[in-house]
């Protein structure tokens, strides 16, 4: 292993990649299908009706700036937005809360990667994750044309799902999104409403 990379930055690329294959794999499982016949599917139902898309990988950490450079670095990704997003109407563990933080958003190509940093002295979900897990991975993101519709559907499917944050940012800024729990094991997914 070369002497520049710490083994915590090898471990997050290892997650990164495992994420993105995950990723991968999904939006590949309908080119596989087949009907009752065995006869392929593929080409005759879009993938949107198997898999909403997938838009990113969000992480957690404590400087997303310098996270998001490693990444360029390592793989010439390129950075693509910054943004610090308000979130004045949220539902987070059982309570109203209004929280904000900084987003960097990396473009790998087939995926996104989104860097989450909270701010350090006001409560909020993603400084209670990063408190407890330090800098990791937190979700997996799907666009979804309607948040509530795709949330019952995900509902009626597994009613061991758990909706972690219900959150709407702030004018101008965003859409609705949902952090759910109980769909893929040890991270959240998030539906978001396209902006």
């Amino acid at each position: 292993m070369p002497h520049s990379l710490r083994p915590a930055s090898v471990l997050l690329a290892w997650r990164l990649a495992i994420i993105v294959s995950m990723a991968i794999f999904c939006v590949a499982i309908p080119a596989r299908a087949q009907d009752g016949d065995g006869a392929s599917l593929a080409g005759q139902i879009p993938a949107s009706a198997f898999f909403p898309t997938v838009d990113h990988v969000g992480f957690i950490v404590a400087d997303a700036d310098a996270e998001a450079e490693k990444l360029r670095a390592a793989f010439g990704a390129k950075i693509v937005n910054t943004v610090t997003l308000d979130f004045p109407v949220a539902r987070y563990d059982d309570r109203d809360l209004a929280y904000s933080a900084y987003f960097v958003f990396v473009d790998l190509g087939n995926v996104k990667v989104e860097f989450i940093q909270p701010e350090a002295d006001k409560p909020s979900p993603y400084l209670d994750f990063l408190n407890k897990n330090g800098n990791a991975v937190h979700h997996l993101a799907f666009l979804v044309e309607d948040v509530d519709a795709k949330l019952r559907e995900l509902q009626a499917a597994n009613p061991d799902i758990n909706v972690v944050v219900r959150a709407k940012a702030g004018e101008g800024e965003g859409g609705q999104m949902v952090y759910v729990g109980g769909v893929i094991p040890g991270i959240l997914v998030e539906l978001a409403a396209p902006l």
